[in-house]
């Protein structure tokens, strides 16, 4: 479901440190769309899902959902929403 970018952020909040990273709802088979090749894949959905922020000291990761969510990101959000 849930792909990634290459390359992390990085972002200093008051005294800690956070890597950010965005992710994405994909699926190389969704009905009645048109492929399209996202970094060397054949994608047939690609979505931005939300961001993971992890702490680079404790390792803590929060996981915050797009604004704006599609039908598919939306369903894995309602699924493990304790996440």
């Amino acid at each position: 479901f849930a792909v990634t970018v290459r390359r992390a952020a990085l972002a200093v909040v008051g005294d800690s440190l956070h890597w950010i990273v965005h992710f994405y709802g994909a699926s190389a088979d969704f009905p009645l769309s048109q492929r399209f090749a996202v970094a060397g894949t054949e994608r047939a959905y690609f979505r931005h899902a939300g961001v993971g922020i992890v702490n680079a000291h404790s390792g803590a990761v929060t996981l915050v959902a797009a604004s704006a969510t599609d039908r598919m990101t939306g369903r894995w959000v309602r699924r493990f929403a304790s996440l």
